[in-house]
C-alpha cells in the first residue's frame, strides 16, 4: 500500500497530544467533607477501576478516529504488482492511433472502429474517479489535458481519421509519467524517428490491432514533362503508381482531371510489388491557375487514391534585351521564337522609352560599359518588382560594372578566372531540378566554362542557380528592392561555355523570365511545413497572404516572410485537411496551392509483436515481463494489471464506526 498524498501522514504526530493529556492528568482533586463515609468507601474502589477502563477505551476510540481520518486524507492505494516501482497509475495515458492506415479493415470493420471500441472497453473497467490523458493524431492542444472517465469516453467517440501521424518518439515524449496504453497498428513508419532513451519507471501497454489484408495501391507523386506549361498545346504529366500488393493488374485504370473536367483516362499494367510510371497528356485551353488531380480506385485505403496538383499557365510574358553591338542569338532563339513570351530587343542607346515598366524581364547582354542612365533605369525597375539579368562581357570595363553593382548593393567582380571550371547545381535547387525532369541519379554532365568572372564578397542573401565545383558564383539571384537581380559570371559565348547547348539552358531562361511570377511546386505535403513562395499582385503593398479552402470553409494566416522582390514565403504548418487552397493577398488570389497527405502510411509494413516490445524495451521503457496486452482481449485483466485499488474510503468507514462507538461509550458512562 502506498499513499498519493503522503504529507498528510505527518498529522499522525498529533496523536501524541491526547495521549499526554490522558496520562498526565492535570485536574486537581477537591476535598469534600461528609458527615459519614462508611457506605461510600465500599463503592469507591470498584467505580475507580471501571472508570479507568472506560476512559482508556474512549482514548483508543478517539485515537483510532483521528488516525483513520488522517490516513484517509493521505489517499492510500494498493498498487498493481506490474506497475513500475515508485509509479502511481493515478493518471493513465492513452494513445489511440487514427492515422490513414487505420482505414484498413479486419472482418469487415475498420481498424479505427476496432481501436475505439477496444479503448472504450478498457476505460469501462476503470473506477469512475479515474483520470486519463488522451492523445491522438491531430488532437487539439485544448484537449490534451487530464480528463475524467466520462469526458474521455466522449472524446474517443468523436475521433475521426487524420492525415497527421505522430512518431512513437513524439507519443512517448508527450506522456511523461504513470502508465501508458498504446492502441495502434504499429506500422514500421511509426518508428522512423529514433526513440529517446527513457529513464523513468513509466510502464507501457501496447495493444495491437491488425488488418486482415495488407494490400494497397497508391499514387506516390507526379510531375510535368515541361515545367512551362503552354495553353493551346499538348502537355504531358507523368505519375508514379505503386502497387504494394502481391496481385498483378493487367488493365488498371488511371484518370487525369483538370479544372473538374476529365482530360485523360488510360489503363496500365501494374506488376506485383512494383512501381509503374504512366504518362498522361492533356491540352489546356485556358490561362491562369489550373487545378487538377490524378485518380485511381483502390479499397480500403483511399487517402492515397488521389494526388492533387496545381500550376499556372502564362502567356505573352514581356522580355526586353538590351545590347551594345549585336543581339545574342541564343537569347533570341529562346525568347523570340516562343509564343510564351513577347520578346523585344534594342541597342542600349536606341531604347525608345524612358522606363522598363512594361516588361517582366530586362536582359543586359554584350554591353561593355554600363552608363548612369541605364543604371538608374534598371534600379528603378527592380524597386517596383521587375527582374534584371546581367551578363557581363569578359572584355568589359570592370570599373563600370562594379560601379553599377555597388549602386544596387550586389557583390562586385574581382577578376577573370582564366582556366576551365565545371559547374554544379546549387543544393537548394534539387527540388526544382526534379520538376524539370533532369534525373540527378544519372550523373548528368553539367555545363563547363573555359573562362568566368570571380565575384566577391559573396552575399548570404542570394539564391544560387549554378556555381563552380570550387564554390565560385556562376549564376545567382539577388534581392534588390521589390525585384530580382540575376548576375552571371560568364557571357553567352560558345567559345566560353557550352551552357547554351545544355538541357538546363532553356528551363533556366524560363525560370529567370518568370521570377516575378509564381512558379511553385505542383503540390505540397500537408504537415511537413515546407515553405513555398507566392507572388503578391500588389508589388509595393504590404498585404498579408491568407490560405483559404472554400470546400471545408477554412481560412488561416500562415507564418510568412518577405522574399525577393514581391515574393512572400509561406510556412503553412499543419492544415486541417488536404485539398486545394487559395493564397489570397488583399482581394486578389495570387496562387492556388494543392496539399496532399504524406504517402508514408501507404507502405503497409507492420512490426511483429516481439519486435514491438523489443524496440520499446531497448529504449529503456518498462514493459511487464509477462506482458500479454498486445493480444489480450480481456479488458478487465488488463485494467487489473494497470489500475491501483483505492482504499481511502475504508478508512473513512472505520472512522465513522469509531465515532459511533465513542458516542455509545460516552452515553453508557453517563
Amino acid at each position: 500500500m502506498v499513499f498519493q498524498q503522503p504529507f498528510f501522514l505527518y498529522g499522525l504526530f498529533l496523536l501524541t497530544i491526547p495521549i499526554l493529556i490522558h496520562f498526565l492528568n492535570f485536574r486537581k482533586s477537591k476535598t469534600l467533607y461528609f458527615s459519614s463515609l462508611r457506605f461510600i468507601e465500599e463503592v469507591k474502589s470498584t467505580y475507580r477501576k471501571r472508570n479507568r477502563l472506560t476512559d482508556l477505551f474512549l482514548l483508543l476510540l478517539r485515537l483510532l478516529l483521528m488516525a483513520c481520518l488522517i490516513i484517509a486524507f493521505a489517499q492510500p492505494v494498493i498498487q498493481s504488482k506490474k506497475t513500475g516501482v515508485g509509479v502511481l497509475a493515478t493518471i493513465v495515458g492513452l494513445f489511440l492511433d487514427n492515422s490513414q492506415s487505420m482505414e484498413l479493415t479486419d472482418q469487415g470493420e475498420s481498424l479505427l472502429t476496432k481501436a475505439k471500441t477496444r479503448a472504450k472497453e478498457i476505460l469501462g473497467e476503470f473506477p469512475p474517479d479515474s483520470r486519463f490523458q488522451l492523445l491522438y493524431n491531430g488532437s487539439s492542444a485544448d484537449l490534451q489535458g487530464i480528463t475524467d472517465k466520462e469526458l474521455t469516453l466522449k472524446l474517443i467517440d468523436g475521433i475521426q481519421q487524420s492525415g497527421d501521424q505522430l512518431s512513437m518518439d513524439d507519443i512517448l515524449r508527450f506522456f511523461n509519467q504513470g502508465t501508458i496504453i498504446l492502441i495502434s497498428d504499429f506500422q514500421e513508419s511509426l518508428f522512423t524517428k529514433p526513440l529517446a532513451y527513457n529513464t523513468s519507471a513509466t510502464t507501457l501497454y501496447p495493444i495491437l490491432v491488425k488488418p486482415s489484408v495488407t494490400a494497397n495501391i497508391s499514387i506516390d507523386t507526379c510531375w510535368l514533362d515541361n515545367p512551362m506549361t503552354l495553353s493551346g498545346q499538348n502537355n504531358l504529366l507523368s505519375a508514379r503508381i505503386n502497387n504494394r500488393s502481391d496481385q498483378e493488374y493487367e488493365d488498371f485504370p488511371v484518370r487525369l482531371v483538370i479544372n473538374d473536367t476529365l482530360r485523360n483516362e488510360t489503363t496500365i499494367k501494374l506488376p506485383a510489388r512494383a512501381v509503374t510510371e504512366v504518362d498522361l497528356s492533356f491540352h489546356p485551353n485556358s490561362r491562369g491557375w489550373q487545378t487538377g488531380s490524378v485518380q485511381i480506385s483502390d479499397f480500403p485505403v483511399v487517402f492515397d487514391n488521389e494526388l492533387l496538383f496545381s500550376f499556372r499557365i502564362e502567356s505573352n510574358i514581356p522580355v526586353l534585351l538590351l545590347y551594345e553591338n549585336g543581339e545574342n542569338p541564343f537569347l533570341r532563339s529562346v525568347f523570340g521564337n516562343d509564343p510564351y513570351f513577347k520578346f523585344e530587343s534594342f541597342m542600349e542607346n536606341g531604347f525608345p522609352r524612358s522606363d522598363f515598366k512594361d516588361y517582366n524581364l530586362v536582359i543586359l547582354s554584350g554591353i561593355r560599359n554600363i552608363d548612369s542612365r541605364i543604371s538608374s533605369r534598371v534600379r528603378d525597375f527592380m524597386l517596383t518588382g521587375g527582374t534584371v539579368w546581367f551578363l557581363p562581357e569578359l572584355s568589359g570595363q570592370l570599373a563600370s560594372y562594379n560601379e553599377f553593382l555597388k549602386s544596387i548593393n550586389v557583390p562586385v567582380i574581382q577578376n577573370i578566372i582564366p582556366y576551365r571550371v565545371d559547374s554544379r547545381i546549387a543544393s537548394g535547387q534539387n527540388r526544382w531540378l526534379q520538376e524539370v525532369v533532369v534525373n540527378v541519379d544519372k550523373r548528368l554532365r553539367l555545363p563547363f566554362f573555359n573562362q568566368s568572372l570571380r565575384v566577391s564578397p559573396l552575399s548570404p542573401d542570394r539564391i544560387d542557380l549554378l556555381h563552380s565545383v570550387s564554390g565560385d558564383l556562376l549564376l545567382s539571384q539577388f534581392r534588390v528592392g521589390n525585384g530580382s537581380f540575376v548576375l552571371s559570371g560568364f557571357p553567352l559565348d560558345e567559345k566560353v561555355t557550352d551552357f547554351m547547348f545544355h538541357p538546363l539552358f532553356i528551363p533556366i531562361c524560363y525560370r529567370i523570365a518568370t521570377m516575378s511570377k509564381n512558379n511553385s511546386a505542383l503540390y505540397q505535403v500537408n504537415g511537413l511545413n515546407q515553405p513555398f513562395t507566392v507572388n503578391r499582385v500588389n508589388k509595393s503593398g504590404d498585404n498579408v497572404v491568407r490560405l483559404k479552402n472554400n470546400k471545408i470553409n477554412f481560412e488561416t494566416i500562415p507564418v510568412q516572410h518577405a522574399g525577393i522582390g514581391s515574393e512572400t514565403i509561406l510556412f503553412p504548418g499543419n492544415l486541417p485537411a488536404s485539398g486545394l487552397y487559395s493564397a489570397i493577398s488583399g482581394t486578389d488570389t495570387v496562387a492556388c496551392v494543392a496539399f496532399n497527405y504524406s504517402r508514408t502510411e501507404s507502405n503497409l509494413n507492420y512490426l511483429p509483436d516481439s519486435l514491438i516490445n523489443k524496440r520499446l524495451r531497448n529504449a529503456g521503457w518498462n514493459i511487464p515481463v509477462n506482458n500479454n496486452s498486445l493480444t489480450a482481449e480481456n479488458s478487465k485483466e488488463l485494467v487489473n494489471e494497470i489500475a491501483v485499488r483505492k482504499v481511502w474510503y475504508y478508512f473513512l468507514i472505520m472512522a465513522l464506526l469509531a465515532l459511533l462507538a465513542e458516542s455509545f461509550v460516552m452515553n453508557r458512562k453517563k
